[in-house]
This record gives C-alpha cells, structure tokens and sequence, in this order.
C-alpha cells in the first residue's frame, strides 16, 4: 500500500560513533518491490517511524527489511548492514521475515453485530500460558474461568435489550492481563408468542400431582416456571365476568353469562385493543365457529362468554356480526394446529 509516514529520527552511525539526527523528515511509502537503502560498511540504519494510516502486515514487514531493522532483529542488534537485506524482506540467511503474532486474546464464535438471546455460549482464543479469562460485557466481568477450555454460559437477560459490547480478558500466571478487542452485539430477548390456554372450574390443588393430568405434571411443570398462588376475583363464579377481568383488569360490571347483545363494552382500555394500537399481531382460537363472521352468539359448542374480546364494540364493530377486523382476529380452533405448523402464529394466542 502507500501512505505517508513521519520519520521522527534517523541516522547512520560507526561503532561507538553516534550519526547526525534529523527530525520532521517526510518518508513516502510506495506500492510495489522497495529499494533497501544502503549504508557504508560497518554502518547500522537506525530510527524511528510515526505512521498516520496503518498499513498491512506485509507492508510493515518490507519497510522493517528496508531499514534494516529486520536485520538487525534476527542479528541481536548487531553484525549486520542495511545492505545485507535483499529489497523482497528477508534475513541475511534468505529465510523470510517471521509474521508478527499476536498476544492479545479473542472472543470466538460471535462476530460483529450479531444478535443474541437468551443464554449466550462464549469461548476465547487465548496466548500461551494464559491463567484464566475474563468474560466482559460493557467493561464489567460477568465470568471468570480460571483453567481451560476458556469457555462459559452468559445470560442476556441480565441486560437490557439493544447494544452491547462482549470482550474477554486473558491474565498470565504473572498477573499480566491483555484484553482483547470488543465484538458489538445486539440483545434481543422480547418474548416471541405468548399462549394463553384458560381452564376453569378447578382449584390447582385438584390439577397438581393429579395422574389423571399427566402432561400438566410430568411435563410442563418439569419444564417451566408456574405460579400457584392463584386467587379468584371474590363473589363472582360465572365465566364471563372473569374473563373480562383477565382481558380488562376489571369486570366493568359483568355479574353474568349473558351475550355481548347484552354487554356492550364501549372502553378501549382493553388488552387485544392495546396490542391493536401496537401493532401487535393477535388472534382467539374459538371451537365450533365458522370463521366467516363474528360470533356474538352461540354456535353448537361456542360459548361467547368464553371469548371476551367480542365484547368490546371497537373488536365487534358495534356488534356487527360481518366485521372483517373480527372475523379476521377470532378464527376456528382448528386453525391453530395449521398455524402453529407453518410458523404463523401471532405474538398472543388466546
């Protein structure tokens, strides 16, 4: 490459003679074989360079060869000149420069600008006789391994969702540490689907440990979190006025089962109509139902009084029952299995 570099100092000198100095001297770098600068016999090349643009390791390599450095690197310092370094880098012997290695430690298996969620797998690549390794994000350590493999679990949900920066730190047996460079990266933990599968007309006492609820018991509770500690609005047993309360946080004063001809819920304080202004997607799966209209009433085994949302007029249209944002919301039940199989269903499902 080409580029501009600042030569702060440069000289020549014989043994125990020191050369003239000279600062401030603009030196061109260009592209291409490099001419190695020749010295008098017995004469050593010294100085020191200020680059404005990093150039590739190549690059570098070549300008050290040009003078002289090289040389004297593989010599300690000593017995050789300029002109004994052939123009293409190499060592007195003909053999090529060594490439520069690195000691800093790196963080593997994310590049930048990736997104993550959840529990996040980390590893690092680390120089040799690294004693253990720091694993940071946002500068605080969230992990220390103190032996190989240097690898560990981290938890994205202890940061907020948006950027961050993941880096490790290796510490030598000495106490030396090296950080290595940090990898932006993207949190993502917003909760994809949420289910909502309402049963009633138990308490959990009866559910818990019951053989006849298998699934409830050996899977779902061995796999997630659960509440128990359940509590049901006071005095007011009939379906619909709890399910407006879950859909609602009140049962604005729905003391029955009645039909949504009866209930004409005009608030628009309601969860399906806040996910509405969200734009989040949202959809109840209703057994027995068509799907070619809204249901305000009931149809074999539908139950209004088990869908709540249609009882508020900005989801029935003002209890129309051909509303196409209602019918497009409240679908059959069976779809649900389709859905789920084509990966189409909507951020909450009730």
């Amino acid at each position: 490459m080409s580029g501009t570099a600042l030569l702060l100092r440069e000289g020549t000198a014989g043994r125990g003679a020191p050369g003239p100095g000279l600062a401030g001297k603009k030196l061109n770098i260009p592209q291409g074989p490099w001419v190695t600068p020749r010295q008098a016999s017995r004469t050593f090349s010294f100085g020191a360079l200020l680059l404005k643009s990093l150039p590739s390791r190549a690059s570098v390599l070549r300008m050290l060869a040009a003078f002289g450095v090289a040389a004297a690197l593989s010599c300690g310092g000593s017995g050789g000149t300029s002109s004994d370094i052939p123009s293409g880098g190499t060592s007195p012997t003909g053999t090529p420069a060594p490439a520069p290695t690195s000691s800093a430690p790196k963080l593997d298996g994310l590049s930048a600008g990736s997104t993550v969620a959840g529990q996040v797998s980390l590893s690092a690549s680390v120089p040799a006789g690294t004693a253990k390794v720091d694993f940071q994000v946002d500068g605080a350590t969230v992990a220390t391994v103190p032996a190989a493999p240097f690898a560990t679990t981290w938890d994205s949900f202890s940061v907020a969702n948006g950027s961050h920066a993941i880096a490790v730190r290796a510490t030598d047996s000495a106490g030396t540490a090296t950080a290595g460079d940090a990898v932006p990266v993207s949190v993502d933990n917003r909760i994809g689907h949420v289910f909502v599968i309402l049963l009633e007309n138990h308490d959990w006492s009866q559910i818990k440990g019951n053989a006849s609820a298998p699934y409830i018991n050996g899977t779902l509770l061995a796999q997630g979190a659960h509440a128990e500690n359940y509590q049901n609005v006071p005095n007011l047993h009939p379906s619909l006025p709890n399910y407006i309360w879950l859909e609602a946080g009140s049962n604005l004063g729905v003391t029955d089962d009645a039909t949504p001809s009866v209930h004409r819920l005009s608030t628009s304080q309601h969860l399906t109509a806040l996910l509405n202004g969200g734009g989040v997607s949202w959809k109840s799966y209703q057994e027995d139902i068509s799907g070619n209209d809204c249901p305000l009433s009931y149809v074999n085994l539908y139950a209004p009084r088990h869908n709540p949302m249609i009882y508020f007029n900005d989801i029935n249209g003002g209890q129309d029952s051909g509303n196409a944002g209602c019918i497009s919301h409240v679908r059959p039940y069976t779809e649900l299995s389709r859905d789920l199989e084509t990966d189409n269903v909507p951020a909450y499902s009730f």
